[in-house]
C-alpha cells in the first residue's frame, strides 16, 4: 500500500495533533507522488539512489512494479485542492458502485459510420457477380404495399412551409390533397412546384434541414400519386431532384453557412439520385450535389457514393469497346436494344400480375412478383444505357464523376477508393471499359500523387490484348498532367497530339512528347518530359520512344532543342545517343550538333546513375572531345583582344577537363577489355600532353591504372609496356620518379613471379632443420622409416630449440651454425684455427689492429647485423 499523506497535505490538523483520519484532505500531486515513490522505491533489491531530479527510469526496465498511465495529467503535478475557487468536499464522499454499460457515454457518430460500412458488404457483392440494386420499401410505395404512416408528420412540416413561404405551400398543399385526372397534368403542377423550391431555396429562404423537409414532401406527393396513376413513375423524381441540388447550388454561393444539416439527408439525396438513370444529366447533378456538400459530410457519405458509382459501373461493366466507338457497333447496339425491348415487355406482364393479385388480395404473391418486376426493369434499363453508351462517347460521364470526386482526398477517403477500385476487378485479364472509365477519373482526380497513379497503371498489362493502346495511355498521361497543373493548354496540346499522329498508334507516344514542346515554354516543357520519362521506363521503354521519334522525323520537322531537351530529361545515355543520331539523319551532316559542353554537363549528371551500359563510352568520348564546325567571324577590333584571350584561355581549360574526364571514363569502363582499355588510356592521355603541353602524376593516374591492372591480379605485366610506360613517366616526371615506380614495379613483378611459380610447380621446397615453423618436406634417401623423415624433423617444439640453441651457445659454434661454415676441423689444431693447405696462417686483409688483438675478448657481433 502506498504510505500515509505527509502532514502538509491534511487541512484538518493544523493545530489539532489529536485529528480524526475522517478530516485529511489527500491531494492528487501527493497521491501522486506517494504512488512514484510506491513504484520506483523497492525494499531489499534497493539501489544507490540517482542525483538527478525524478523517477528512476532505469528501473523499470528491470522488473519493477510500473502502471500504464491513461492521461498525460495523471503523472502531472496539479494544483492543490484548497488553491481551487470551487473545491469538492471530500470528507462527505461516498463509495458508489459503478455504472453499467448503458450508462457509458455513447459517440454520436459510431453507429452511423457502422451503419456505412455494414451496408457496403450489402449493396457490393463479389466483383464478378453481377452487381444488382437492392429492393427497399421505397419502391414497394408507388404499388401500394406499403401504409403510409408518416401523415402525422406531415402536419408540423407543412406548417413550417407556410410560415416561410406561403405560395409554396399552398402547392406542395394542392400536390398532397388534390386528385389529377391525368399523369401529364399531374407532372406539370409538380415540375412548376420544383421551379418555386429552386428559387426558394437558391435565396436563402429554406435553409438547412428545411431543405430536405420540403424535398421529402415533395417526393411523398409523387408516392402517393403513383399509386392512383401507375403511368407516374419513380424516374419522375429527377425534376424535384434536380430543382433541389440547383438550389442549394445557388444557396452556396450565395452563404454556405445556408447548407448546415446532418450527413444523413445528404445520404438521402445521393441514394435517391443513385436510382435515376445514369446519363449526363443526372452525372451533372451529382458532381453539382458533390460540390456543394459541406466538407464535414463528405466521410459519412462515402457508402452513398458508392452507389452512385455503382450505377456507372454497371453500364460500362460489359463493354470492351477501345476509345472512342468506331462505326462497326451498330450490330452490337441493335443486339443491346432488342434485349432491352425484350425485358421490357417482360416487366409490363409482371405488373399487370402484379395488379390482379392486389384485386384478388393475395399480397404475399404481389410482393414476389414485384420483386421480379424489378428485376426485369433494371435489366431493361441496363441494356438501354448500353446501347446509348454503344452509341456515343461516355466521357462526358467520366468528366462529371470526375468534378464529383475531386474535393475527396485518397488518404482520407480510402476506403472510397479501394472498394471502387476493386469493384472494377476481374479474374480476367482483359481490357474492360469500367476499368478504363475508372482510370479516367483517378487521372483527373489532383489529389493522387504521381506514384500511386503509376501503380494504378498496373491494373493494365503492359502488352497483349488486355493492354491499355498507346493512345489511350498518352490521353491518361495528359488527364493526369493537367489535374496536376503542368499542362496549361489541354485542348490545344490535344489538338496538336492528333495532328501529329493522326490515327497511328505506332507512334502516338513520341507525338506526345513533340506536341508537348509545341505548346509549352522550355522550363514546362522539361518539367513535364521527366514525368514524361517517368511513366516510359515503367511501361514501353526507352527504345522504343526512339523508335517512334525515327519514325516521326520522317514526316515532321523535329527541333535540335526539343530532342536535346528529351535527351537532357531520360537520363540515360543510350537514349541521348540514339536521338543525337537521329537529329544527325534528320540534317544530313554528321558532327557534333550539340557541343561538347552538352556532353559534359550531361556525363557528370547522368553517368554515376548507370553501373553497366550496353553503350561503349568511346561513342560518348568521341561526342565529348568533338567540337561543332567552326563558324564563319569576322575581324574583331583591337579593343576585344583580352576580352577574345580569355575566352580561348577558358575554352582550352574546358577542353583539357574533358579530356581527363574522358581517360577516367575509360579507364573505369568495366566492360571494356583491358587491350581495349590500354588503347584508349594510352591515346587520350597522348592527346592530353599534346594539348597541356605536359603531364602531372595525377594526369598518369588512370594510366597507372590501367598498367597495373594485371601486376595488381597477381600476375605478371608486358614486359614491353611496362618499358613504354617507364619511358613516359621519364619524360613528363623526371629520373628520380622514373627510379622509383621502376623499383615498385620491379619488387611487384618479382614477387608474382614468385607466386606464380610456387602456384604453378608443385616441388618439395628445401626446409632447414632448425625452423619450427617450416614444416614442408625434404627429400631423404635415407634407410630408415620407409623413405620418409623421422617425425620430429617436421615438428620442433620451441623448448627443443630452445635447448639445441643453449647446447651450441655452451660449445662456442653458434655463430658458425649461423654461417653456415661445416665442422671440418683438423685434429691437429685442437684451438679450432683454420690453416690453408701451406699451413701459412690466413692472410689480415689490412687488418693489422685486427690481427693483433686476435686471442683477447672481443663482443661477439652478428655478421647478419646491417649498420
Amino acid at each position: 500500500m502506498p504510505p500515509r499523506p505527509t502532514a502538509r497535505c491534511c487541512r484538518a490538523t493544523l493545530g489539532q495533533p489529536h485529528a480524526p483520519i475522517e478530516a485529511v484532505w489527500v491531494t492528487d500531486d501527493v497521491l501522486s507522488r506517494a504512488f512514484q515513490q510506491y513504484v520506483h522505491a523497492t525494499g531489499a533489491k534497493k539501489r544507490a539512489a540517482s542525483s538527478a531530479p525524478g523517477p528512476l527510469y532505469h528501473r523499470q526496465r528491470l522488473g519493477r512494479r510500473r502502471m500504464t498511465e491513461l492521461n498525460s495529467f495523471q503523472s502531472a503535478g496539479s494544483m492543490p485542492v484548497w488553491a481551487l475557487p470551487n473545491a469538492p468536499d471530500m470528507t462527505k464522499w461516498q463509495w458508489q458502485p459503478p455504472k453499467p454499460p448503458s450508462f457509458w457515454p455513447q459517440l454520436p457518430s459510431v453507429d452511423d459510420v457502422a451503419a456505412v460500412d455494414a451496408g457496403i458488404d450489402l449493396l457490393f457483392p463479389d466483383p464478378e457477380a453481377e452487381i444488382q440494386p437492392l429492393v427497399s420499401p421505397e419502391t414497394l410505395e408507388p404499388f401500394g404495399l406499403e401504409a403510409s404512416s408518416a401523415a402525422v408528420e406531415e402536419e408540423p412540416m407543412l406548417q413550417n412551409l407556410a410560415k416561410l413561404s406561403p405560395a409554396l405551400g399552398f402547392k406542395l398543399q394542392a400536390l398532397l390533397n388534390d386528385t389529377f385526372p391525368t399523369a401529364l397534368v399531374f407532372q406539370e403542377k409538380f415540375k412548376k412546384f420544383a421551379k418555386s423550391l429552386q428559387k426558394e431555396i437558391g435565396d436563402g429562404r429554406i435553409r438547412g434541414p428545411q431543405i430536405f423537409e420540403m424535398y421529402d414532401l415533395g417526393r411523398r406527393a409523387l408516392v402517393r400519386v403513383s399509386r392512383a396513376l401507375p403511368q407516374v413513375k419513380t424516374s419522375s423524381l429527377f425534376p424535384l431532384l434536380s430543382s433541389v441540388i440547383e438550389g442549394v447550388k445557388a444557396a452556396e454561393h450565395l452563404n454556405p453557412s445556408f447548407l448546415r444539416s446532418s450527413p444523413h439527408h445528404w445520404v438521402v439525396l445521393i441514394k435517391h439520385l443513385a436510382r435515376q438513370d445514369a446519363t449526363a444529366q443526372s452525372a451533372r447533378l451529382f458532381a453539382l450535389l458533390m460540390e456543394s456538400m459541406p466538407p464535414m459530410c463528405r466521410f459519412k457519405t462515402r457508402g452513398a457514393i458508392l452507389n452512385v458509382l455503382c450505377a456507372y459501373f454497371r453500364i460500362w461493366r460489359g463493354s470492351s469497346i477501345h476509345g472512342t466507338p468506331p462505326q462497326g457497333n451498330e450490330s452490337e447496339a441493335a443486339q443491346a436494344l432488342h434485349l432491352a425491348a425484350m425485358w421490357a415487355g417482360r416487366t409490363d406482364v409482371r405488373l399487370d400480375i402484379v395488379k390482379s393479385d392486389l384485386a384478388l388480395k393475395r399480397l404475399e404473391a404481389a410482393r414476389t412478383n414485384l420483386r421480379v418486376a424489378q428485376k426485369c426493369h433494371e435489366r431493361a434499363q441496363r441494356f438501354i444505357s448500353k446501347t446509348a453508351h454503344l452509341m456515343s462517347d461516355d466521357k462526358q460521364l467520366v468528366g462529371y464523376l470526375a468534378e464529383a470526386l475531386k474535393t475527396h482526398h485518397p488518404r482520407v477517403h480510402r476506403s472510397l477508393f479501394v472498394i471502387a477500385t476493386r469493384l472494377t476487378e476481374s479474374r480476367c485479364k482483359n481490357w474492360t471499359r469500367l476499368r478504363y472509365n475508372w482510370l479516367h477519373i483517378l487521372a483527373r482526380l489532383p489529389n493522387i500523387p504521381q506514384s500511386q497513379f503509376k501503380h494504378l497503371l498496373e491494373l493494365f498489362e503492359k502488352r497483349g490484348f488486355a493492354a491499355l493502346s498507346q493512345i489511350e495511355l498518352g490521353d491518361l498521361l495528359l488527364l493526369h498532367w493537367e489535374s496536376k497543373g503542368m499542362v496549361k493548354d489541354l485542348r490545344g496540346t490535344r489538338r496538336f497530339w492528333q495532328k501529329f499522329r493522326g490515327t497511328d498508334d505506332h507512334k502516338a507516344l513520341a507525338a506526345l512528347a513533340l506536341a508537348i514542346n509545341a505548346k509549352h515554354s522550355p522550363e514546362d516543357c522539361t518539367a513535364i518530359l521527366w514525368s514524361f520519362w517517368d511513366f516510359m521506363h515503367l511501361r514501353v521503354g526507352e527504345k522504343t520512344i526512339a523508335k517512334q521519334m525515327l519514325s516521326l522525323s520522317r514526316t515532321q520537322k523535329i527541333s535540335s532543342d526539343f530532342l536535346k531537351r528529351l535527351a537532357w530529361t531520360s537520363g540515360d545515355y543510350t537514349t541521348a545517343l540514339m536521338l543525337h543520331d537521329i537529329l544527325i539523319k534528320q540534317l544530313g551532316k554528321d558532327h557534333n550538333v550539340w557541343g561538347p559542353a552538352f556532353w559534359e554537363k550531361y556525363v557528370t549528371q547522368h553517368m554515376k546513375r548507370s553501373k553497366h551500359s550496353l553503350v561503349s563510352p568511346v561513342v560518348l568520348v568521341e561526342k565529348l572531345l568533338s567540337s561543332p564546325p567552326p563558324q564563319k567571324t569576322t575581324c574583331h577590333k583591337a579593343d576585344n583582344a583580352p576580352q577574345n584571350q580569355t575566352e580561348k584561355l577558358a575554352s582550352e581549360q574546358r577542353q583539357i577537363t574533358r579530356i581527363k574526364e574522358s581517360i577516367k571514363m575509360m579507364a573505369g569502363a568495366p566492360y571494356l577489355t583491358e587491350r581495349q582499355k590500354f588503347r584508349h588510356t594510352a591515346a587520350f592521355t597522348k592527346h592530353l600532353a599534346n594539348v597541356q603541353g605536359s603531364l602531372t602524376a595525377r594526369d598518369l593516374s588512370s594510366l597507372t591504372d590501367v598498367i597495373t591492372e594485371a601486376l595488381k591480379r597477381g600476375e605478371g605485366g608486358s614486359t614491353e609496356r611496362l618499358r613504354w610506360y617507364l619511358g613516359v613517366v621519364l619524360d613528363h616526371l623526371g629520373e628520380e620518379a622514373c627510379s622509383q615506380v621502376g623499383m615498385i614495379l620491379k619488387r611487384r613483378r618479382q614477387w608474382n613471379r614468385q607466386q606464380l611459380a610456387d602456384f604453378k610447380e608443385v616441388k618439395s621446397p628445401v626446409v632447414e632443420q632448425g625452423l619450427a615453423s617450416a614444416l614442408h618436406r625434404r627429400c631423404y634417401e635415407g634407410p630408415h622409416q620407409g623413405g620418409t623423415w623421422p617425425l620430429w624433423r617436421y615438428h620442433l617444439p620451441k623448448n627443443r630449440q630452445r635447448t639445441k640453441s643453449l647446447k651450441l651457445r655452451n660449445k662456442g659454434d653458434l655463430q658458425i651454425r649461423r654461417l653456415g661454415i661445416h665442422d671440418e676441423q683438423s685434429s691437429e689444431t685442437p684451438n679450432g684455427q683454420l690453416f690453408t693447405e701451406t699451413g701459412a696462417p690466413p692472410p689480415s686483409d689490412g687488418d693489422a689492429f685486427g690481427a693483433l688483438v686476435k686471442g683477447s675478448h672481443r663482443q661477439d657481433i652478428d655478421p647478419l647485423a646491417s649498420f
